[in-house]
């Protein structure tokens, strides 16, 4: 039976702690945002309210006119102790030109619905837009917890409070079309996976149709999401090899995305530059296989914040993020890797090795080493399905159990991790570097009826908390378990789904 209480709590705290995120930088904080922002504003060419087509460039892209702010916000880009105060300055630059906008790039769905919210105030427009894709992020993972079985909802929660942190949740709460990615991508996986698991046609068909959404969202924002979405449909089929032999009708699922998102990616501009890349530099084949072979788990670690800052890369974590984050998501992943059989096997390795394998390539190909072009979030919707398949049990159906004092823990790590790392991303743009601690004098914010920066903070983490005490009360045993069940779902794939 689903605790309403407990799901009315983890919502509201996944809310609150997004909204501290989508508060937590101002405009243009995002890696590109300029070229983002500009796309967003342009993406309907007869709205010449908010952008004005004046020309076409040498190479047959548009130049625009939009408001200062929306290209050319990032003014603290490169420095963390410049504060969001100097977009004060942009503003007063009124109308400017540019060429950064969307060109067949990026697949353009992104842009054109956030465009729905774009207008002439455009800090509450960005604002707007961010929080839009934190409820469109809860919600569809929310409705996805339910549909799924205790096993796959267990695994999700376990899952979505660690490895989003910090990267996840800075991009999700963002206007980057990385953020629909990682949320698209997830939630294709998670879908595919309770859909090859659950009984029932209701339970059935709203899994696929999650599955569905999950990878529209992500096809709409990134060419090579789509690309993501066929190697987990390939991985996740591979762990439930043995119920598709029996139930091929539902291989129609995974077909059916695998063909959409291959001509999508075919078809992408940003896809064809990554699989044709040209040689950047002139260093050798060698000297590029010897950086890359010792420093790619960099490019993972990114995404914990290790190595590798937010924003326009120049927000780095402390080590409580990233050293409690790491500790969790090593844990998990290790455990998980202690009950295997051929299909986990083969779709981990599939999955991992694509994770590995697409950055290295690309950058291999382009002479480039680890920290040059490649970024964490590239690869990071990757990273829950590849911790989802590792914490499946031998069987599909089944799936780790954290023991109480480790689910105790597991929360208290990343719940200060959270909290950390959101008051450093708010301390870099509130005050700028340069200031001692948040608590110093206020030189941006958000203004309005919005708590002030010190409040919203501690809101926030108190959200995020909350949400991530749901690994506890998912870790609990059911009345007549035994101790030794705490590693792993022992219900049958019938009760898990009842």
């Amino acid at each position: 039976m689903v605790n309403w209480l407990v799901v009315t709590v983890c919502v509201l705290g996944s809310l609150l702690a997004g909204t501290g995120w989508a508060l937590s930088s101002p405009s243009g904080s995002s890696p590109d945002e300029d070229f983002h922002l500009g796309s967003i504003w342009c993406a309907d060419s007869s709205d010449e309210s908010i952008c004005d087509r004046v020309g076409t460039w040498e190479t047959g892209g548009p130049i625009v006119q939009v408001p200062a702010l929306v290209t050319a916000s990032a003014c603290y880009a490169g420095d963390s102790a410049v504060s969001g105060e100097c977009q004060e300055d942009v503003i007063k630059r009124g109308i400017i030109e540019t060429i950064r906008v969307n060109k067949d790039d990026y697949p353009g769905g992104f842009y054109r619905v956030m465009h729905v919210f774009a207008g002439e105030d455009i800090r509450a427009s960005v604002l707007t837009m961010r929080l839009f894709n934190v409820a469109l992020a809860v919600a569809l993972f929310t409705a996805l917890a339910l549909s799924g079985t205790r096993a796959t909802r267990r695994i999700q929660l376990y899952t979505l409070s660690a490895i989003m942190i910090p990267l996840g949740w800075f991009l999700i709460a963002s206007v980057n079309p990385s953020g629909w990615a990682v949320t698209g991508v997830t939630a294709f996986g998670f879908g595919l996976h309770s859909a090859f698991l659950v009984r029932g046609r209701a339970r059935l068909v709203a899994n696929i149709v999650l599955a569905g959404v999950g990878a529209a969202l992500g096809m709409l924002a990134r060419g090579d999401a789509a690309v993501y979405t066929v190697i987990v449909a390939l991985s996740v089929c591979l762990l439930h090899w043995r119920t598709l032999m029996t139930r091929r009708k539902l291989l129609l699922v995974p077909a059916v995305a695998v063909v959409v998102c291959a001509a999508v990616a075919l078809t992408s501009g940003q896809v064809a530059s990554i699989a044709t890349p040209e040689p950047e530099t002139p260093r050798s084949g060698a000297e590029v296989l010897v950086q890359l072979a010792t420093s790619f788990p960099l490019l993972g670690s990114g995404i914990f914040g290790f190595g590798w800052g937010l924003g326009w890369l120049d927000t780095y974590m402390p080590a409580l993020t990233v050293c409690s984050v790491m500790y969790v998501v090593g844990f998990l992943g290790l455990a998980g890797l202690r009950r295997l059989n051929v299909g986990k096997a083969l779709a981990v390795t599939t999955l991992g090795g694509a994770f590995i394998a697409i950055p290295l390539l690309t950058l291999y190909r382009a002479r480039l080493f680890v920290g040059e072009a490649v970024q964490p979030r590239y690869v990071l919707p990757l990273a829950p399905i590849l911790l989802l398949l590792l914490l499946t049990g031998r069987r599909a159906g089944r799936g780790y159990r954290l023991g109480r004092w480790q689910a105790l823990a597991v929360w208290a790590l990343l719940s200060a991790a959270n909290s950390a790392a959101l008051y450093t991303n708010m301390w870099r743009y509130v005050t700028g570097t340069d200031q001692a601690t948040l608590f110093a004098d206020t030189e941006w914010w958000w203004g309005g009826w919005w708590p002030d920066p010190v409040a919203m903070w501690v809101i926030s983490s108190l959200g995020f908390a909350c949400f991530a005490a749901s690994v506890v009360w998912v870790s609990r045993r059911g009345p007549g378990r035994t101790p030794s069940a705490a590693s792993s779902d022992r219900d049958s794939t019938r009760a898990a789904s009842a």
